[in-house]
């Protein structure tokens, strides 16, 4: 038998794997994403201890010749109990699709770990407009990634604090309300929405304002492809998610 490893973990996702088995999808501290065989355990009353995004302390051996890790035994670390409220639990599942998307350095687990520990915690204390701490969360990503998205400052004119006015199409670059008069070919930008715009200029510091901002269906469909754009610019792909789309249908 390989040796033992003990790491907490937030728990993505459950599988059926053959007639009493599963496989859990977890996001371990130390170790990352990982992909764990809980013999059995479909038999046994403890499956039903097992609920995605919650947090567990996991004793597991390392993987076999398949490549998954052998469950050992478990103990409820942190519940969410935040199944009722829809917006917020797709939120929380947005985060956990977008860590399943994006490579992860193995020295940054931790770093990464704790990111999506706080966002949680935040949903769980904060979940009203819940896409609003979605984008947040996204922003503190993107500087992880060592893709910072400066949201007060012209890509044209390089000034800083000024609230954006558009960006241009597939890059996400963001220019001002200046810069955007002056533009050559206006065509070839997206005109941010005045809601959308003061969403963005407020983004950094949105805890403060989760009473006050309410994000409308052209707002969310214009910041979701922005952000999109600005992935796509760096890593050659669109940032496509399941749970985003249904979580933008919530402010439609």
């Amino acid at each position: 038998m390989k040796a033992k490893i003990r790491d907490q973990g937030i728990l993505f996702k459950t599988i059926k794997y053959r007639e009493s088995s599963l496989i859990l999808r977890v996001f371990l501290k130390s170790q990352g994403l990982v992909s764990i065989l809980a013999k059995g355990i479909r038999k046994k009353p403890e499956n039903n201890l097992l609920n995605t995004l919650y947090t567990y302390d996991f004793t597991i051996y390392e993987p076999q010749e398949t490549g998954l890790y052998l469950l050992s035994e478990f103990t409820l670390l942190k519940e969410y109990n935040i199944f009722s409220n829809l917006p917020t639990w797709t939120a929380a599942e947005c985060a956990a699709e977008l860590y399943t998307q994006i490579i992860i350095p193995l020295e940054e687990n931790t770093a990464y770990y704790d990111l999506l520990q706080l966002y949680l915690d935040y949903l769980k204390k904060r979940g009203d407009n819940a896409i609003l701490l979605w984008w947040r969360f996204l922003l503190r990503i993107f500087i992880k990634l060592g893709i910072a998205f400066p949201l007060d400052s012209c890509a044209n004119c390089k000034k800083k604090n000024v609230q954006m006015a558009a960006w241009k199409k597939g890059t996400g670059k963001l220019i001002c309300v200046s810069c955007l008069n002056e533009a050559d070919s206006p065509k070839y930008y997206e005109i941010l929405s005045s809601r959308a715009s003061q969403i963005l200029h407020l983004l950094p510091q949105i805890g403060d304002y989760l009473d006050k901002i309410h994000p409308d269906s052209q707002s969310v469909e214009q910041l979701n492809h922005l952000f999109s754009d600005h992935y796509a610019n760096h890593f050659r792909k669109p940032l496509k998610l399941r749970s985003l789309e249904v979580l933008s249908q919530f402010y439609l």
